[in-house]
């Protein structure tokens, strides 16, 4: 019998299946949003970006929130300079999205309504890494038309980005 390895990809694996679960999204928005009470399950709704037939973005974790914020999280191991530049490629592709399913157009001669985005790195790596990363400051030394920010999630706690930070840690020993 072959021996069985672990697959390369696990971490991203376990991030992804936990999150598709909105009962875990959920702990995660609370987790980002403590001052938010009055949210329930029902008012999250998931929408990562996947690809089955054709070659488009994916992303690890989308969600939106009542319509008022659009939440993107990413889960790395190891640190990626481009991860702001990824990100607005997964926003762009969430906005399109979304204007499609709430049938809005920017050619619109009105404005469209879009949720406000939030952006989030959960890092599971050991590099000192900054509490927030910005697409300008990263790209264009801060002076720049276009910024984006980033909030990275770094910390093994006992909130559910914490836990699945300290998995990571364990899996690597």
């Amino acid at each position: 019998m072959a021996e069985e390895t672990t697959k390369r990809r696990t971490k991203d694996s376990i991030f992804v299946d936990l999150f598709s679960d909105v009962k875990y999204v959920f702990q995660l928005y609370t987790e980002m949003h403590p001052e938010d009470t009055e949210v329930t399950v029902d008012d999250i709704t998931v929408k990562t970006l996947k690809s089955v037939m054709v070659n488009t973005r994916i992303n690890d974790l989308s969600f939106v929130v009542r319509d008022r914020y659009i939440a993107l999280v990413e889960a790395q191991s190891t640190w990626n300079p481009n991860m702001t530049l990824r990100m607005l490629f997964y926003i762009a592709e969430s906005y399109k999205r979304y204007l499609d399913e709430t049938d809005q157009s920017e050619h619109s001669s009105t404005r469209v309504t879009l949720p406000e985005p939030e952006l989030y790195l959960v890092y599971s790596g050991d590099k000192d890494v900054p509490e927030e990363i910005s697409f300008a400051e990263e790209f264009f030394g801060g002076d720049s038309a276009l910024d984006l920010k980033v909030k990275v999630i770094k910390d093994v706690n006992e909130q559910i980005a914490g836990q699945y930070i300290g998995f990571c840690k364990v899996y690597d020993e």
